[in-house]
């Protein structure tokens, strides 16, 4: 099915990244458009597999037993990040919610919630994370001076999410030609 309407391939510009003004931390808010079922969506997140498929572009991601993963981001000059996080719910055809499990160095929580899209358009997928820098004041600071990278991180994620759903893979270049003749540049 043919479809103009650009929102439906990016993740939408209404979106919020709010700064901590109180002890519930930061808080991303970002939505797309999946041409699927909800029932779909849901069924299809509720696998830690597919979550490591998901976000595995900037976490390595083990699957502990079929509710918790384990998560570990390699930064530079500061230590792994490293939690588990547990699926606490799932409303088949409306949401999946997660947490992280205490202990570990990067306290979260969040939602992915599916409603149909206008139109009959497929799903419209609304993400919503909290999460607390680790380091107190000094990880709030950071985070404040590049609040792109959260945003970023999570309209990958989503539109991975999204790719995998709709065709079977993510699309890559990797191993790719850059469009040269024989492998050759000519002049």
């Amino acid at each position: 099915m043919y479809r103009t309407r650009k929102q439906l391939d990016e993740v939408s510009d209404s979106t919020h990244f709010t700064p901590p003004g109180d002890s519930s931390g930061w808080h991303l808010l970002r939505r797309m458009t999946v041409d699927a079922p909800a029932h779909q969506l849901t069924e299809w997140l509720s696998d830690g597999h597919n979550i490591a498929l998901m976000h595995g572009h900037f976490a390595d991601i083990q699957v502990v037993d079929e509710r918790t993963t384990r998560w570990t981001v390699t930064l530079p000059v500061v230590p792994n990040l490293v939690w588990d996080s547990e699926i606490v719910e799932v409303v088949p055809g409306q949401a999946v919610r997660w947490k992280s499990k205490p202990g570990g160095s990067l306290e979260n929580s969040g939602e992915l919630t599916m409603r149909p899209a206008p139109g009959q358009w497929g799903t419209e997928v609304t993400l919503y994370m909290r999460f607390n820098p680790p380091a107190g004041p000094l990880g709030d600071l950071v985070t404040a001076m590049n609040t792109a990278a959260p945003k970023i991180i999570a309209d990958k994620s989503l539109r991975r999410f999204k790719a995998m759903i709709e065709t079977g893979e993510i699309p890559t270049t990797s191993g790719q030609p850059a469009g040269r003749h024989s492998g050759h540049d000519k002049e």
